[in-house]
């Protein structure tokens, strides 16, 4: 498939004022609207560029087993329900009704794994968890949300976490916060190219950063 002759400036423009619209806006809506008007907007079950990823997240991860894992913006639940592979239990949240009604519809049947229609800033749950993964989602949030985020994070870490967070390569947005809260471990750059929502034989280039954090509980 070709991909598009965007010069990286104007794409580096275009990228950041999408981020921008849905920072400004009701990102609640956004989301509601983009699964409303596409069942899987990301293609995550069909698209090379998500399946590449995937593999590449899974390989960062390794042999490692945990306990368990809260996904933040699981979308329709694909994603989530791989991470059962790598933990005895696995919680998606994500804050499109649609989403969790689709994730539910195609994964309900697994006992360790349940979906919950909710806003990281508001979720409240006695459960601890040892992994956060947050692919594609934080740089949504407004610089007070992802404050909020990072300190909700904080509090429902058992023992020694991870924080795994998936976005663009030179992202310093979310990073530049994270790093406030968290300790930067590993930092992986990937080359890949993106298809757009409405219009999928339409690439950008788009390298993705696959970035580990760790915090430890004090005692």
């Amino acid at each position: 498939m070709p991909v598009n002759s965007f010069s990286s400036g104007a794409l580096d423009f275009l990228t950041k004022a999408y981020y921008l619209t849905v920072r400004t806006s009701d990102s609640s809506f956004f989301f509601e609207a983009l699964y409303s008007a596409v069942k899987d907007p990301f293609r995550i079950e069909k698209s090379v560029y998500e399946k590449s990823k995937i593999e590449n997240i899974l390989g960062i991860i390794g042999k490692r087993k945990f306990n368990e894992i809260l996904d933040i913006g699981c979308g329709n639940g694909f994603f989530s329900h791989l991470l059962l592979a790598v933990s005895n239990k696995v919680t998606g949240i994500d804050i499109s009704s649609r989403a969790i009604k689709e994730a539910n519809a195609k994964y309900g049947k697994f006992e360790n794994l349940k979906f919950i229609r909710a806003d990281i800033g508001s979720f409240t749950t006695k459960n601890r968890f040892d992994l956060f993964f947050c692919s594609e989602v934080l740089y949504y949030l407004r610089p007070e949300e992802l404050e909020k985020t990072c300190t909700k994070i904080k509090k429902m870490t058992s023992g020694q976490s991870q924080i795994i967070f998936v976005g663009r390569a030179d992202d310093e947005y979310v990073n530049r916060t994270l790093r406030r809260y968290f300790k930067e471990k590993e930092k992986f750059t990937f080359q890949s190219t993106f298809p757009l929502y409405f219009f999928p034989s339409f690439r950008v280039s788009r390298p993705y950063g696959i970035f580990v954090y760790e915090h430890k509980k004090k005692d």
